[in-house]
């Protein structure tokens, strides 16, 4: 399902996927539709997926190499099409905590993948946000995009293309 949001201009895309291998395609059609740097969001309770989708966006900026969590160590860095920073804030616990690790959230000439984004104690203003949700029968999963009005438009309408081919 594809819809634009009048109220603050965002736009949204809605998926539903079901298992490992749906959830790597929908991350590398994310993935390659980013041509310039972005913060991206990654929002959802443990085991929705959100590093499963990381894998595939990265694998779509072009990285070949092993992609694994970034929990224990908080950041992992990858060079593909653009710099790439994966940062886990699951185990943060304010803003503090970002300066003493010296992490720069807002560095805007790499793309960012944030899972944990509301561990911090200040919004983070994604320029795409995934909220990944489980549902009820197992490995399906709901997957909702909120692109912002500034996005480069060409993500929005890739994306689209791919939500109307993968819903039919």
């Amino acid at each position: 399902m594809v819809n634009n949001a009048p109220d603050m201009g965002a736009k949204f895309i809605e998926f539903t996927v079901t298992g490992e291998e749906a959830m790597v395609e929908l991350g590398i059609s994310i993935g390659s539709s980013i041509v310039t740097p972005v913060l991206i969001t990654l929002l959802g309770d443990l085991g929705a997926g959100k590093t499963t989708l990381a894998k595939g966006i990265i694998a779509g900026q072009g990285v070949d190499e092993v992609v694994t969590s970034p929990t224990f160590i908080i950041q992992r860095e990858y060079e593909g099409n653009l710099p790439i920073r994966h940062l886990d804030l699951y185990r943060f616990s304010g803003a503090r905590s970002l300066d003493l690790m010296d992490i720069d959230l807002f560095d805007d000439g790499t793309l960012r993948l944030v899972e944990w984004p509301n561990a911090v104690d200040f919004i983070i203003e994604a320029d795409i946000q995934i909220e990944v949700d489980s549902i009820m029968d197992g490995e399906a999963r709901f997957i909702h995009l909120s692109i912002a009005p500034h996005v480069d438009h060409r993500i929005f309408e890739k994306l689209s293309t791919f939500a109307n081919r993968s819903q039919s």
